[in-house]
């Protein structure tokens, strides 16, 4: 078997040797090789901070080689550029309530599932399983119109709407084509259906946005590296409970993961994700004036403001801020903690609390005829949910559920 002649480079040291290796040569031992003919790096560096990365013209196609691989399973060949450089880098968190951001420094080879080991013990948080990482803004962060949608939000919609315009073959996918609709025979219908498609679909869009469906977060996969999300060093990345299994287990003995629970929780109150009743939401908002602005003081504390307090349905109310105001008098806590428990566990206690929701399109009862519909999924349950009032139509136990696929080639 012939020999591996590659070009290795080093931009730490600007350096770029021409080494040859062995196919079945181990990455770690090709790496050792790099280290002998290289010298020490600057600052006598850890050298297992230190690997091969294989170098392509489509950053998000370039990989960091395995250790315990051999250099033939990469399909290396002759002529190939390998960099040498350092795993280290730093990455850029922050949490949903608007703290500072914290920089903190990972290995980049590893992918997102080993790195939130790392990230969450350097915020304070023990299960890591239950979370993840977000990419684009944050509730807490971006402000919303009046109908609840984020500046990103109007973005993606805008976005989807370009993308969605339809090709020559009357599909959503590119047929190598032009744009143009089909001429002659059934043109002037296949546009005219194109453009009702068209429609609806924006429709579902903006139907998407307004609900805050699962599929406005974008969560970071957990089985790719970072660079493979093509996720720089200057892009900000918030922490966010992605599952929901001990969270009822989180109490004032552990400020850091309470607070972030409250957070969440009380961004899907006021963002409509948790319906509530009327009694309900004011025992919310008083708890939130409690955890924001302290015990009442008489005097001091006169008025709220609604907007910040209640969901939208409650919010133009002006009635109920004297409901809040008397609600909020009555509050004695002795642990400061104790009001975010307590908020916690009112909401822990409403129906679609913990749920993932997706919007679906469901075939009505004895008519050829889609509407839409919200399907939620948490722990417990597979449920069907109305999409404006999200009153939960029909529930399924997850032992019921013995058939389920992603994709309609996997059913």
């Amino acid at each position: 078997m012939g020999v591996l002649t590659l070009n290795i480079e080093c931009h730490e040291k600007a350096i770029k040797k021409t080494m040859q290796f062995e196919p079945r040569t181990l990455v770690h031992d090709a790496c050792r090789m790099v280290r002998d003919k290289l010298g020490p790096m600057h600052g006598n560096r850890e050298s297992n901070d230190y690997g091969l990365f294989r170098v392509e013209d489509d950053p998000t196609k370039c990989v960091w080689m395995e250790n315990g691989r051999t250099l033939e399973y990469y399909l290396i060949r002759n002529g190939d550029t390998l960099e040498y450089k350092n795993k280290i880098r730093s990455l850029r968190v922050r949490t949903l309530d608007g703290g500072a951001v914290k920089t903190i420094f990972v290995d980049e080879s590893q992918p997102v599932s080993q790195l939130m080991v790392v990230i969450c013990s350097k915020m304070g948080i023990a299960n890591h399983d239950e979370y993840s990482l977000v990419r684009g803004f944050s509730p807490a962060l971006d402000g919303n119109d009046e109908n609840g949608y984020g500046r990103d939000q109007h973005q993606q919609i805008q976005r989807n709407d370009r993308e969605r315009t339809p090709y020559s073959n009357g599909t959503d996918q590119y047929d190598g084509g032009t744009r143009s609709y089909q001429k002659g025979k059934g043109g002037i219908e296949n546009t005219f259906m194109n453009t009702i498609g068209r429609k609806k679909e924006r429709q579902i869009q903006q139907l998407r946005a307004k609900l805050h469906t699962e599929e406005e977060i974008h969560w970071v996969d957990h089985s790719k590296t970072l660079r493979e999300q093509n996720i720089g060093d200057n892009e900000e990345l918030t922490l966010r409970r992605k599952f929901f299994f001990s969270d009822t287990n989180v109490d004032t003995r552990d400020p850091v993961q309470l607070n972030l629970l409250y957070i969440q929780c009380r961004d899907g109150v006021l963002r409509g994700l948790h319906p509530v009743s009327r009694d309900t939401a004011i025992k919310l908002a008083a708890l939130q004036c409690y955890i924001e602005y302290g015990p009442f003081e008489e005097g001091i504390q006169r008025n709220v403001d609604a907007k910040n307090l209640l969901p939208k349905e409650y919010s133009r109310a002006k009635e109920l801020e004297k409901n809040i105001i008397q609600e909020y008098r009555e509050l004695i806590y002795e642990d400061s903690a104790a009001p975010k428990k307590k908020y916690c566990e009112l909401c822990q206690s409403l129906p679609t609390y913990g749920v993932s929701f997706f919007l679906v399109k469901e075939k009505m009862p004895g008519k050829n005829k889609l509407i839409p519909r919200l399907l939620g999924v948490n722990k417990e349950s597979v449920m069907r949910v109305d999409e404006r009032t999200k009153a939960v139509l029909k529930e399924w136990p997850l032992e019921q559920v013995n058939f389920f696929c992603g994709f309609k080639e996997d059913c």
